[in-house]
């Protein structure tokens, strides 16, 4: 049947809450009754040629409390007011939601996962089948220094595709955005783009790219495609002047080609606990999109941490050797510093 691809993409870039308590009174940054960030749904299918799927209805989850929602898609009861539904239209293709005011409260001052479930119907003869598929947004809660500046890849305002590209002659643009508590700094700002290759660095600085804004055009994209930003606040750009990186994937869904992962187990965790689980192997498929036959295909595995370093420096697993299956480990969770990792899987031409 093939797989779906679910994410949740911001195009406001990286969505964070960071608060000041006095008293009574707290004030936070950025707020969020005025940016309103907005997160959509985006589920790439094998399953069909085109790529892009659209549930048929979807539910919204704040940690593991559902979200109510009225007739007017907006959000009742404990998040009165917090969100509102995004749904399909002539002009986008994906559901999400709305965040129309701080978080920090509702959150008990704490870190939030929103989750996501789309529900997918398909008939063949006379049966129906249902799938549900689900992803989750991390939004990180904590209180502000005053000091940190933050560097996160949105989309530019006139630009709609949430980072995703329908066509190949399509583009998209990314926006690296500077920022200190609500303020958005602008001035005295030098930047260094890359985009990810299976090397042992895992990254390619792209020539000439030296502006704010990075247009990348579907000939750039196999799949999938991560780039990455470093702004610094001196033209010499050493280490010392670095205010900060981050990191965004654009999708090209009009690709023939799609790789299924094929994780096991399913859901892609490793238990802290040495009695639980503690590895994951993939053995992917390289196939056309719309049919089930796979391409015969060896792969290129990248593993890498929270800060985009590779992690798989052993020879017989480094980038680029070419394998049929890849197995992260506890021990590669350990070494990213004990937190979530990475994978890119690349198909060898």
């Amino acid at each position: 049947m093939g797989t779906f691809t679910p994410s949740i993409q911001s195009p406001d870039g990286d969505i964070y809450q960071e608060y000041q308590r006095n008293g009574d009174v707290v004030t936070v940054y950025p707020d969020f009754s005025q940016t309103q960030p907005k997160l959509y749904f985006v589920v790439i299918s094998s399953r069909t040629a085109e790529g892009i799927s659209t549930p048929t209805s979807m539910k919204y989850f704040f940690n593991d409390t559902e979200i109510p929602f009225n007739s007017a898609g907006k959000s009742t009861g404990l998040f009165d007011g917090l969100f509102e539904i995004i749904r399909p239209s002539a002009s986008q293709l994906y559901w999400g939601l709305k965040i129309c005011n701080n978080l920090v409260k509702v959150s008990n001052y704490s870190g939030i996962t929103i989750r996501m479930v789309g529900t997918f119907t398909e008939r063949s003869g006379q049966q129906e089948a249902t799938d549900e598929i689900q992803a989750s947004y991390d939004i990180s809660v904590g209180p502000y220094t005053g000091v940190a500046y933050r560097v996160t890849i949105k989309a530019p305002a006139n630009d709609t595709h949430n980072f995703v590209l329908g066509s190949k002659d399509d583009s998209c643009q990314l926006e690296a955005k500077v920022t200190q508590g609500n303020e958005t700094l602008t001035a005295g700002l030098y930047y260094k783009w890359y985009k990810a290759v299976n090397s042992i660095t895992g990254w390619e600085q792209i020539a000439g790219a030296s502006a704010k804004i990075l247009t990348v055009k579907a000939s750039d994209v196999d799949c999938t495609r991560e780039f990455m930003v470093e702004v610094y606040n001196d033209k010499a750009m050493g280490k010392d002047n670095m205010l900060g990186f981050d990191f965004q994937t654009v999708i090209d869904a009009s690709d023939p080609y799609d790789i299924e992962p094929n994780p096991t187990p399913a859901d892609e965790s490793i238990s802290e606990d040495e009695s639980g689980n503690g590895t994951v192997t993939y053995t992917p498929r390289l196939i056309v999109r719309g049919k089930s036959e796979a391409i015969g295909s060896k792969f290129y595995f990248t593993l890498k941490s929270g800060s985009g370093v590779v992690l798989n420096t052993e020879a017989a697993r480094k980038p680029t050797v070419q394998l049929s299956s890849f197995a992260v480990t506890r021990a590669d969770c350990e070494h990213a510093g004990y937190s979530s990792v990475s994978l890119t899987i690349q198909s060898v031409k």
